[in-house]
């Protein structure tokens, strides 16, 4: 009787063991066929844009991409205009500092390229401004000469020309991007600076805003400094351009690869997915372009410089690869572009397309892409 007893308990056992079994099974069954809706995917690739950028709904490029030929400051503190080129002399990207007769010598340009406008979502303390600037130079720029500091500046007026703000002390941020690849003897440098709490209420009505750039270099021959001088950047609202699409280009919010694989490519998302908020007299563009390439020449971060293939994104919210993105809510999956792709990274460039205004309308392949109208990224991976 005790081995009965003992036969039906060790097959119960066993029994219950399998059931357990069965039922583990069907539970990761459940899970392995679990899938991810194009909702929840478009919801969680805005998320991580959320976490990388911050509250930060519509921003705005201004591209200006204008050479300043620029001043420098004589022994009374006047600007004084730079000559840099003596007639005759063919080519003058031979000379540095140290070889040059004088700056006339000297090959070097500072260009403003473009000014943004960062508007928070329900912002109560204003936007933030950014002027930033390339600098093509045989010399290296200084944050500061002894005491004085390199900076940046910045001012509104009114539509009768009058100045309603000013910031005369941006501290600058210059970063060094290399060498010139079409001047030996040059390094290319981004130099920025931004104006925080910037009241809603400048942009409008016709204001305008002008930057100006002080900065300092090491070299004598070339005075020690380059001024700007005031420069005319953007027109808001009211009789100026900026407030409608066709004028500017909305920034599209590029989230990085967080691994080597394509599941976790790179996502962009359209300008305003964060939350639809604008400022006032602000008309938000209906969609925007966006391509995306690898960086295969070493010596440029132009884009017309590359010669490798030309991408377009995968649309989350309709499952298909197009060559635009919603503006107010949707994502594309750069499906290409994720670690280890790339030995020089990546450049991404976009631009607005705003279908009752009728500016870059897209018909087909093979678009131009004028100067002006698109800004390009970089992504070093």
């Amino acid at each position: 009787m005790k081995s009965i007893k003992k036969y039906i308990g060790l097959f119960i056992l066993i029994l219950s063991g399998f059931a357990i079994l069965v039922n583990s099974c069907k539970k990761n069954d459940i899970t392995s066929n679990t899938k991810i809706t194009p909702e929840q995917e478009r919801i969680s690739a805005i998320k991580a844009i959320q976490d990388r950028y911050g509250n930060v709904s519509t921003t705005t490029v201004y591209p200006i991409n204008k050479e300043i030929p620029g001043f420098y400051l004589n022994a009374n503190g006047a600007e004084t205009a730079i000559v840099k080129r003596h007639s005759g002399i063919q080519s003058t990207c031979m000379y540095n500092c140290n070889t040059a007769g004088d700056i006339s010598d000297l090959d070097f340009s500072y260009s403003l390229s473009y000014v943004e406008r960062f508007f928070y979502c329900g912002s109560t303390t204003g936007s933030e401004v950014t002027a930033t600037w390339k600098v093509s130079a045989p010399y290296t720029l200084l944050q500061t000469n002894g005491s004085l500091p390199s900076k940046g500046k910045m001012q509104f007026k009114n539509s009768s020309g009058t100045v309603i703000n000013t910031n005369s002390n941006i501290p600058l941020t210059i970063v060094n991007n290399g060498a010139d690849p079409n001047c030996s003897t040059n390094t290319i440098y981004t130099v920025t600076y931004t104006w925080t709490g910037v009241g809603d209420v400048y942009f409008s009505n016709g204001n305008s805003l002008e930057v100006y750039l002080l900065v300092y270099n090491d070299c004598p021959i070339a005075y020690n400094v380059y001024v700007s001088g005031w420069q005319a950047a953007a027109v808001y609202t009211g009789t100026g351009t900026y407030s409608k699409p066709c004028s500017r280009v909305d920034k599209v919010w590029i989230n990085p690869s967080t691994g080597a694989t394509s599941s976790v490519c790179a996502t962009a998302g359209g300008a305003y997915v964060t939350c639809p908020s604008y400022p006032s007299g602000f008309t938000p563009t209906t969609s925007q372009q966006v391509e995306y390439r690898k960086r295969n020449n070493n010596l440029s971060y132009n884009w017309t410089d590359q010669t490798s293939t030309v991408y377009n994104g995968y649309s989350v919210s309709y499952s298909t690869i197009t060559p635009t993105v919603l503006s107010c809510c949707d994502v594309l999956k750069l499906q290409n572009m994720y670690q280890g792709q790339s030995t020089y990274g990546w450049l991404v460039r976009y631009r607005n397309v705003y279908s009752p205004g009728g500016c870059n309308v897209i018909s087909g392949l093979n678009q131009t892409w004028p100067l002006g109208t698109y800004n390009t990224e970089y992504w070093p991976y």
